[in-house]
């Protein structure tokens, strides 16, 4: 009887201490988290949304960790509380591993559903966008052949960024608005006529068409003066 006293007593030292050393992990993943979110909004402030984007999945990755280590906790205070010391010794490594992986099946977790990263997303601009009225990016063709925040051709800007729905900017101007749209408490919607979309910081990317479309031109231009030349040489003839 005290050895099994002994025995149920060591295993509860020992369940303790295993939520203790979680309770420490969970500290250090909420401390990282705060670190990425301020240092998320430090590059916003230098205009870099490649490192947003890329601090964001930090994030992500934090919060799904911090969802493993609460349903380890849970699975050791659920066996703290049944267990019972046993005739035979018990796999108490196999029977805890099973309850994690029913808690992990039983509570799925969503890093884009969660309210920390909606909280994230507030404060630097970042997320994910409604999927309405995407323009698609397969014929090379442009939804809009001028920036909407300067009036500028599209083929005439000094950095291009698209936004998620295929509209061109000046990065350094959308940027710009985007930020002083957060400061004021408000969305960054597009300023484009009869758009409804929001503009996100981390979804300000490389404008693939317009590459496509600039290669287009150059190589009509090309054939335009190979036919001129042509024209030419027949003229002479």
């Amino acid at each position: 009887m005290a050895d099994a006293l002994l025995t149920r007593d060591s295993v509860l030292r020992g369940i303790d201490a295993n939520i203790q050393s979680d309770t420490d992990m969970l500290r250090v993943i909420v401390e990282k988290r705060n670190q990425l979110k301020d240092l998320a909004q430090t590059c916003i402030d230098l205009e870099d949304p490649d490192k947003v984007a890329r601090f964001r999945e930090l994030f992500k990755e934090l919060l799904s960790m911090e969802h493993e280590v609460n349903m380890h906790t849970q699975a050791l205070q659920t066996m703290k509380g049944t267990y019972q010391p046993a005739n035979e010794s018990s796999d108490f490594k196999g029977l805890l591993d099973k309850k994690i992986k029913a808690l992990l099946q039983s509570h799925r977790f969503e890093p884009e559903a969660a309210n920390e990263l909606k909280d994230f997303d507030a404060g630097t601009g970042g997320g994910v966008a409604a999927d309405d009225d995407v323009v698609e990016d397969g014929a090379g063709d442009l939804p809009y052949d001028r920036c909407p925040l300067t009036g500028k051709s599209v083929f005439d800007l000094e950095d291009p960024v698209a936004d998620q729905k295929g509209v061109i900017y000046e990065k350094a101007v959308v940027v710009d608005y985007i930020k002083k749209k957060l400061r004021a408490g408000h969305d960054a919607v597009c300023p484009v006529a009869g758009a409804r979309h929001v503009l996100i910081m981390t979804n300000l990317t490389k404008p693939t068409a317009l590459e496509r479309a600039k290669r287009r031109q150059m190589l009509n231009k090309g054939n335009a003066a190979a036919q001129q030349e042509n024209v030419y040489d027949a003229d002479d003839a």
